[in-house]
C-alpha cells in the first residue's frame, strides 16, 4: 500500500555541521552538496532506501536546521518496490530506523517520533490482469479526473497506442495542484525489452498525497502529518473519501453523459431504411465502454422494426466490435469492460463498486468503504 514518502523534522544542529556527520556516515552512497551561503545542502544516494536527504537554514550561524529526507518503505526491505508494505508493523519498522538515522547525522539525540511529519505519502495499489484490455477503462478514469478536478498539466498524459510508437508502460498520468495519480504497466516498466504484450503483468496505481489535499495542518504557514499520529487505517479512510468526491461522483455523470451521446447517434442510425451499423459502429467507438451499452440501446429503442431484426443489429453491432478488437491498429477491448472498471476502480479508491443500467443508462453504485 504505501510507497515513498517525504518527512520534515527540524534538528537544534547548524547546517555545515550536519552535512559533515552526512558526509561521513554515508560515506560512499553519495556526497552531499553545499550552497556557497550555506543555507542548503543535498544528499543524494544510490541505491539505498533513503532517496536523498535536503537541509535548510537561515545562515551559517543559525543553530537549527530543517531536515527533508525522501526515502522508499518497501526498498527498506528489498532491492525495488514491486512488494509494497502494507502493514503497520512494517511501516512502524521503517520509522523507527528513519529516526534513529536522523538522530545521528543530526547529532539531536532529543528528536522523538512526534517531532517527525509526512509532507507526502505515495499510496500504492496493484493487481495482475492484461494491461492493454484497460485502455477503455484508463481513458474514462482520466477524463474524469479533468472533468472533476480541471485540465491536465504538462506532466499529465495517456496511454497510446500508435503505430510504431506503443507505449505499453503508461495508462495515464493526471496531476493537479498537490494531487498526482499515474497508472502504469509494472511489469513493463522493469524490462521493456522483454515484455510482451497481451500476456498478464502487473499494473500499478500510484497516487502521491500530501497533508493540504487532506486538509491538516500544524501551521498557517506547512500542511503536516505527524508520524506517530498517521496510520494506514486512517489513510486508507482519508484518500477514499477525497476520491470519492473528486472521482466516483463525477464518474457517473461522465458516463451518463458518453451513453446518451451513444443513444443518440445509433438511433439515428436505426431509423435508416437500411441501417449501415457495421461500418457506423466504428465511428461510435469512442463512446462505447462496453458491448453492454450498445446491446441495452438497441434492445431498449423506440424504433420502428420488429424484435427479430433488433436482434439483428445485436449481432451486426458485435460483430462490428469484435472486428476491431481482432484487426484495429489500436487493440482496443470492448467486452467485459464494466468489471475491468470495477477492479481499476477499487485499486485506485479502495471502494468496491458494482455497474449496472438503471434506466438504461450504466451506474456506478455500492459505493462503500
Amino acid at each position: 500500500m504505501l510507497d515513498t514518502a517525504n518527512i520534515m523534522t527540524v534538528a537544534a544542529t547548524e547546517l555545515k555541521y550536519i552535512s559533515l556527520l552526512l558526509d561521513k556516515k554515508f560515506r560512499g552512497r553519495g556526497k552531499c552538496q553545499v550552497t556557497n551561503d550555506e543555507t542548503d545542502a543535498y544528499f543524494k544516494f544510490d541505491n539505498y532506501w533513503i532517496n536523498n536527504i535536503r537541509l535548510k537554514s537561515k545562515g551559517f550561524d543559525a543553530k537549527e536546521t530543517i531536515i527533508y529526507v525522501d526515502f522508499s518503505y518497501p526498498k527498506f526491505f528489498n532491492d525495488n518496490n514491486v512488494e509494497l508494505i502494507k502493514t503497520e508493523a512494517e511501516r512502524t519498522k521503517v520509522n523507527k530506523e528513519l529516526l534513529k538515522l536522523i538522530q545521528e547525522f543530526s547529532n539531536d539525540k532529543t528528536l522523538k517520533m512526534h517531532h517527525l511529519y509526512y509532507l507526502r505519502v505515495d499510496v500504492a495499489q496493484q493487481f495482475e490482469d492484461i494491461f492493454e484490455d484497460y485502455h477503455q477503462a484508463f481513458a474514462l478514469a482520466y477524463q474524469t479526473f479533468v472533468e472533476s478536478m480541471g485540465i491536465e498539466n504538462k506532466s499529465s498524459k495517456k496511454y497510446l497506442q500508435i503505430a510504431g510508437n506503443k507505449d505499453y508502460t503508461t495508462g495515464f498520468t493526471y496531476r493537479y495542484s498537490d494531487y498526482k495519480i499515474t497508472v502504469y504497466n509494472k511489469t513493463a516498466e522493469s524490462n521493456k525489452k522483454k515484455y510482451i504484450p497481451g500476456k498478464k503483468s502487473i499494473i500499478r496505481v500510484e497516487q502521491v498525497f500530501t497533508p493540504r489535499v487532506f486538509k491538516k495542518r500544524v501551521s498557517k504557514i506547512e500542511p503536516v502529518m505527524k508520524l506517530n499520529e498517521f496510520t494506514m487505517a486512517k489513510l486508507k479512510r482519508e484518500y477514499a473519501s477525497f476520491l470519492e468526491e473528486k472521482l466516483c461522483d463525477k464518474l457517473n455523470l461522465v458516463l451518463e453523459n458518453q451513453s446518451k451521446e451513444l443513444e443518440e447517434r445509433l438511433i439515428k442510425i436505426l431509423k435508416k431504411p437500411k441501417p449501415p451499423l457495421r461500418a457506423e459502429i466504428k465511428d461510435m467507438q469512442n463512446y462505447i465502454l462496453d458491448f453492454e451499452m450498445v446491446k441495452n440501446i438497441i434492445k431498449n429503442s423506440d424504433i420502428d422494426v420488429t424484435e427479430r431484426m433488433k436482434y439483428n443489429y445485436v449481432k451486426w453491432a458485435k460483430e462490428s466490435l469484435v472486428d476491431t478488437e481482432q484487426n484495429g491498429s489500436t487493440k482496443t477491448k470492448f467486452f467485459n469492460n464494466f468489471i475491468r472498471l470495477e477492479k481499476l476502480l477499487f485499486n485506485i479508491t479502495g471502494i468496491k463498486t458494482n455497474i449496472e443500467f438503471i434506466q438504461g443508462i450504466p451506474k456506478i453504485d455500492s459505493l462503500k468503504y
